[in-house]
């Protein structure tokens, strides 16, 4: 997913775009891009599945009007309006173009944190109930030379690595090893669903199968898989525990 943050001025540092780097990466959602881009009034050179708009001062508050003025023309980009200056701006314009979060200061780092995760929680699941029937189905894996396995991608419970193979563990069936990296297949088949989180380098859960949270330990049904000191907090954010 890439997350767009459009800016003005290269020169000028940007403090809130910094933090949102670090809130993004601590949230740790899968294969998230935060890119600050300059917006000229042109197409992006990428393509932004949502937007972050910041607004640190009168120059950049200008600057947001342009933006938003064109991603209303060129199609509806989901977007949270980000406010840290105090002002007598009319906030009231902004809000017609409809944001879906908006923050006005003072708000503290951690009403912030808990703004972006629902947002991206939100866009995730926007995707998932957007999915097409086919993308919602089977897809065919290469077992071994001639023979091929179909899989139905929300059946899988975890995913574990050994050596240069994967097994898939799914809710009524165990597909043997395949000859596959756990960031190739994640990268190719799960990425997108947004429900998945790799849990350490071997380990691959996905979040609606998960029953349970202990201590370090994560449950899926009977089976208790570790999660590492690091990423505890991480862990809970993703499967939607408040911390």
């Amino acid at each position: 997913m890439n997350i767009l943050y459009p800016y003005c001025d290269s020169s000028k540092a940007s403090p809130l775009f910094e933090l949102m780097e670090e809130i993004i990466s601590d949230l740790a959602f899968p294969s998230i891009r935060l890119q600050r881009v300059k917006f000229d009034g042109y197409p992006f050179k990428i393509q932004p599945n949502i937007a972050i708009v910041g607004v640190e001062d009168e120059e950049s508050y200008w600057h947001s009007l342009n933006f938003l003025n064109y991603i209303v023309k060129d199609g509806k980009l989901p977007f949270i309006y980000l406010v840290t200056i105090k002002s007598n701006f009319s906030w009231e314009i902004v809000k017609r173009y409809n944001p879906d979060h908006f923050l006005l200061p003072p708000y503290s780092h951690k009403i912030l944190r808990q703004t972006i995760r629902n947002f991206l929680l939100k866009y995730y699941e926007n995707t998932r109930q957007n999915q097409t029937p086919s993308e919602n189905k089977k897809v065919w894996l290469s077992v071994k030379r001639g023979v091929y396995q179909s899989v139905v991608i929300n059946t899988i419970k975890y995913i574990e690595a050994e050596d240069h193979y994967i097994r898939i563990h799914c809710d009524s069936q165990t597909i043997p090893l395949i000859k596959a990296t756990m960031k190739g297949f994640f990268e190719q088949y799960l990425a997108q669903q947004g429900n998945f989180y790799m849990l350490n380098r071997s380990c691959i859960i996905n979040r609606d199968k998960v029953t349970k949270i202990e201590n370090n330990k994560l449950f899926i049904q009977n089976l208790a898989l570790s999660i590492p000191k690091d990423k505890r907090n991480q862990v809970l954010d993703f499967v939607g525990i408040e911390n």
